[in-house]
């Protein structure tokens, strides 16, 4: 927003006064504010102060309606620069699969980021994909001075889902040259496989649990066969016994 002063003179079009003036989501806005006092009773220089102050009056509500925009739009949109893949919905963090310093391997992280100054979450052994991503959002709401309930509504609605490291790093490999290990994705799936490694155990418990209820079952089954049997052929050893 700007705020610009033109007295009696200065414009060809005989305008003296105030001009607010600005843009706010490709909009622009423009009032007037001047120093032509349509008022007998009112004093010019009451009139002069008068429109001054509606002037910086109108640039305040437009400044708190473009701050109010630009929080909306960093908390809801990627940022314009951000690459593909990388977003996660709002501004200030983004995902990435980058090689250690010093060493061969790479790791899939979150990184904050703010005028060059980054923090990097890593998910590794000793921190999951959950925690690495509660610490990423944890640190981008108190690095950007971000509301508490918009924290926590980014931390819920916005976690990405594994799978999106593993679309980035297809991605990177295919359209920008790089050769990265599908075993840069081993620790963002560890949660999974460890869910896949308890579901078949339980299946197993639990085909084994009905393998002998059927075997019990079964066992019931001939034993009461047998027993009929038995009483059976007590009952015709009577008969020919009496005869």
């Amino acid at each position: 927003m700007a705020i610009d002063f033109y007295d009696f003179g200065d414009l060809q079009s005989g305008f003296a006064g105030w001009r607010v003036g600005g843009t706010i989501r490709g909009k622009r806005y423009q009032k007037y504010f001047s120093l032509k006092n349509p008022y007998a009773s009112i004093d010019d220089d009451i009139w002069r102060e008068y429109q001054k102050l509606r002037a910086r009056y109108y640039e305040a509500k437009m400044l708190a309606r473009s701050a109010a925009c630009q929080y909306r739009d960093f908390i809801s949109t990627n940022h314009k620069r951000t690459l593909p893949l990388r977003g996660l919905g709002f501004q200030g963090m983004t995902l990435a699969i980058l090689q250690s310093p010093g060493a061969n391997f790479y790791r899939c992280q979150f990184i904050v980021n703010n005028r060059g100054k980054t923090r990097r979450f890593a998910i590794t052994e000793n921190t999951d994909f959950d925690d690495a991503w509660d610490d990423a959002v944890t640190a981008w709401g108190e690095i950007f001075g971000i509301r508490q309930k918009d924290i926590q509504m980014i931390r819920d609605t916005r976690k990405p889902s594994p799978s999106a490291f593993k679309e980035l790093r297809r991605y990177m490999n295919a359209c920008e040259g790089q050769s990265i290990p599908v075993d840069a994705l081993h620790h963002v799936f560890a949660k999974q496989r460890k869910q896949l490694s308890q579901s078949k155990c339980f299946a197993n418990v639990k085909c084994r649990a009905q393998t002998k209820s059927s075997y019990d079952e079964l066992t019931q089954q001939l034993s009461s066969m047998f027993a009929t049997e038995i009483q059976q052929l007590q009952a015709s050893e009577r008969q020919r016994d009496q005869q």
